[in-house]
């Protein structure tokens, strides 16, 4: 998978390679909690990466910029210079 690229031509294959993954996971752990008790399982974590998408969408003024500055804690560019909103 790391050395497949990364387009819209490939993003089934990859999404399909990941469902795959998943699934074996948590196939593994079910196999690993039913043991018994006391047993302690491996367990897997999900390496992040790329950057995150997100889209606001919605009706003229109604504070989809307002948001995104809170959550991202960022101000606006105005007559002199950047200027946090509500600080």
């Amino acid at each position: 998978m790391s050395r497949t690229q990364k387009n819209k031509a490939t993003e089934h294959h990859l999404g399909a390679l990941k469902a795959r993954l998943a699934k074996l996971r948590s196939e593994l752990l079910l196999e690993t909690s039913s043991k018994g008790p006391g047993s302690s399982g491996t367990g897997f974590e999900v390496a992040r990466s790329g950057d995150g998408r997100v889209a606001l969408i919605g009706f003229p003024s109604v504070g989809k910029s307002s948001l995104l500055n809170t959550l991202t804690d960022t101000g606006t560019w105005g007559k002199g210079g950047w200027a946090k909103e509500g600080k």
